[in-house]
């Protein structure tokens, strides 16, 4: 919006009282200083380049070298401190206080100072009505300090400070105390990753959902962690590359949202987005610094911003949100199931990678694993089982070699804020994700996976397994053994072909039946109990429970689609099955609509919704009331050719089209993805939207 030349990148200080009509920003120069006078309303500017023109309340400073803080106390202070001291002056110039020798500090315009001076820091507070600075609290640390940092500079309750040793494998969030000459309330140790420096460290809350603390580091990077203020606990450390050089963080208000803005070489945006975090990038390269234009003590009203680009100090205005990028993620596995869990705020997937085995004429078996984020990740853990180790490849009937190709499954954990892999089971040889569930007992998280032992050439799966992890995460973590702990399995004679879970019960089915799944967290056991017989399965394609596990819709290799009442008496020979689908289709996803109504879509690409009601009597049962005309045909409702390979459909609607904005209703909206990487909604809309 405007733009002035500079060959290297300033020193810029924002001197903005609450109180102030126009933005004031120091400049410092080779040789002596200029101030900057922003009139946010218009945004025009008027440059003060010389002492002699500048304005009564102007400050006034001997020189801006080796300054390490220039600020703003309110109402009417400005304080200067460098390595030699510091002054706070009135508005005239009149010196009022005076601090000593230093090598880092910082200040907040509500009166609250630190300073530090090899390992010694000292905290003051500056009393703006008398004029008056007192010592708050000293201390001496084991190692000579980098920095200091106040946590959050624009609370005036907040009591945090960051204190950063020089080449430590730690820095510190202590509390500063309200009363002069108490001690320190409490200290955290912040652990630093091997070989780095924190150079600026902030601490940051997203309002209704979680803080952060995140640091700029000297390699370009950003370290940033969960912090709890409840507990005074922080979660794992997680890194995000912004650039090569030390990034600055700069607090913004877009449409009234806090970001964090991360400037450095390609400037990055961080904000929580329905509580997840996210990251984009700005427009804007080689960000030098970036200051918001005023002061006003309504942050969330500020969205003008000062920075540094490309050899200008520019003058901008954010005047909507980024828009989110895409960040390819490159696992090099096929993702198989995908979950996410809000409570902990990861994704846990089912992957395969494939081994080429070669087999020598004397039987010896040689791997070759391929590289992906799985294989590469140092902590990965394998679940052996001695069961598929029976199985031995077949040696050639000559000298050479022969090759198999052999796919592992795993399952991984990424972290949800910037899909960076966290930790990583690979199973047994031959044994695959048939189906996964989460769910949560008391405070801890669980992931039920459901398996089968599948070997080569061998149609017929006769074993399988349950699997049950636990989701360490942060600081939780009882032992340093990863986020995935697994605390139990159950073998079963059968293929585990679905597992849905809610608050009060799971259900699993199992071969052709149907189990409750009871699981008992303290005690550490699995049983499985009431056994509903379905029908024969050859091969289930697809199956899904619906939300309180009273139905079932399978899709099988030989029987096409059925749907099931596990909570209705039996009173057919092929168990609680109540409808068919008469034509012979391989359905690949299904999900349920209702307690009588579910969606499909098969491997011809075909989108189909059915019924076990009569067509007339579908409607009466949409919402799960009960019905006396079941029919033992499943009636089709509607078919489309969708013209894609759909793998899964969930329900909910992250995004709508505006004609689809439910005007009476928000109902039976799906999302789905396709094999080809497509994302898209079948959406409810009413009869009336396009008559």
């Amino acid at each position: 919006m405007a733009k002035y030349p500079f060959s290297y990148v300033p020193n810029v200080y924002p001197l903005n009282f609450h109180s102030s009509t126009k933005s004031r920003f120091a400049i410092r120069r080779q040789h002596g200083y200029e101030i900057l006078e922003v009139n946010e309303g218009n945004l025009t500017v008027q440059r003060y380049s010389k002492p002699d023109t500048f304005l009564p309340d102007f400050p006034r400073f001997e020189t801006l070298n080796d300054t390490l803080f220039v600020g703003v106390i309110e109402p009417h202070f400005y304080i200067h401190i460098s390595s030699n001291g510091g002054t706070i002056t009135t508005l005239s110039g009149e010196t009022v206080a005076t601090l000593p020798k230093c090598s880092a500090a910082d200040v907040k315009r509500y009166g609250d100072i630190v300073i530090s001076k090899e390992n010694f820091v000292q905290w003051f507070y500056f009393d703006s009505t008398n004029g008056s600075l007192t010592k708050v609290a000293e201390q001496r640390f084991p190692r000579p300090i980098w920095n200091v940092k106040f946590a959050n500079s624009d609370d005036p309750d907040c009591r945090l400070c960051f204190v950063v040793p020089f080449l430590s494998k730690n820095f510190y969030l202590v509390e500063i105390p309200d009363t002069p000459g108490t001690a320190l309330k409490s200290a955290i140790k912040i652990p630093v990753i091997h070989g780095k420096i924190v150079v600026t460290p902030i601490l940051i809350h997203f309002p209704f959902w979680r803080s952060y603390i995140v640091c700029a580091m000297d390699d370009g990077s950003v370290d940033y962690y969960q912090y709890d203020s409840a507990e005074k606990i922080i979660g794992q450390c997680e890194t995000l590359n912004v650039g090569v050089q030390p990034p600055l963080l700069c607090k913004i208000y877009v449409q009234r949202q806090l970001h964090l803005i991360l400037c450095s070489d390609q400037t990055t945006v961080m904000k929580s987005d329905k509580h997840s975090l996210g990251f984009c990038n700005m427009d804007v390269k080689d960000v030098g610094f970036m200051l918001p234009l005023s002061a006003k003590s309504d942050q969330e009203s500020v969205n003008s911003l000062l920075y540094y680009s490309e050899g200008h100090i520019c003058l901008g205005k954010i005047i909507d949100k980024q828009k989110m990028t895409i960040q390819k993620v490159h696992v090099g596995e096929t993702l198989m199931h995908l979950e996410h869990d809000v409570d902990t705020n990861v994704l846990v997937a089912s992957s395969v990678h494939s081994n080429l085995i070669t087999v020598t004429p004397n039987g010896q078996e040689t791997i070759d694993q391929p590289q992906t984020l799985v294989t590469a990740f140092e902590n990965r853990k394998i679940l052996h089982w001695s069961a598929s180790e029976e199985y031995k490849y077949e040696t050639g009937a000559g000298p050479a070699p022969v090759q198999y190709i052999e796919d592992i499954t795993s399952l991984v954990i990424f972290g949800a804020d910037r899909f960076t892999i966290l930790d990583a089971v690979q199973l047994s040889r031959f044994e695959e994700i048939f189906c996964m569930t989460i769910a949560k007992f008391g405070n801890d998280t669980y992931v039920f996976a459901g398996t089968a032992l599948a070997f080569p050439g061998n149609d017929n799966i006769e074993q399988g397994r349950i699997l049950v992890f636990r989701i360490d995460s942060g600081n939780s973590r009882s032992e340093p053994s990863g986020m995935l702990r697994q605390v139990l399995e159950k073998t079963v004679k059968s293929p585990v072909y679905g597992i849905k879970a809610t608050a009060t019960s799971i259900r699993a089915l199992i071969g052709t039946s149907c189990w409750d799944v009871i699981f008992n967290p303290s005690q550490h056991t699995l049983e499985l109990t009431n056994n509903t017989m379905i029908g024969h399965f050859v091969y289930c394609n697809s199956s899904t429970f619906n939300e309180d596990l009273s139905a079932l819709a399978a899709s099988d290799a030989m029987q096409s689609l059925i749907l099931a009442k596990l909570d209705a008496p039996k009173d057919k020979d092929d168990g609680k099955i109540v409808a068919r689908e008469r034509h012979q289709r391989a359905f690949l996803s299904l999900n349920f609509l209702s307690n009588h109504e579910f969606i499909g879509c098969d491997s011809e690409e075909n989108v189909t919704i059915f019924s076990d009601l009569l067509p007339k009597d579908h409607h009466h049962g949409e919402n799960g009331t009960s019905s006396n005309n079941i029919c033992t045909e499943l009636t089709n409702l509607g078919s489309m050719y969708l013209g894609q390979t759909v793998n899964k459909i969930r329900a909910g609607a992250p995004f709508l089209p505006i004609y689809a904005k439910p005007k009476k209703s928000n109902f039976n909206h799906r999302y789905f993805s396709s094999a080809d990487g497509a994302v898209g909604i079948f959406a409810n809309v009413e009869d009336d939207v396009f008559t």
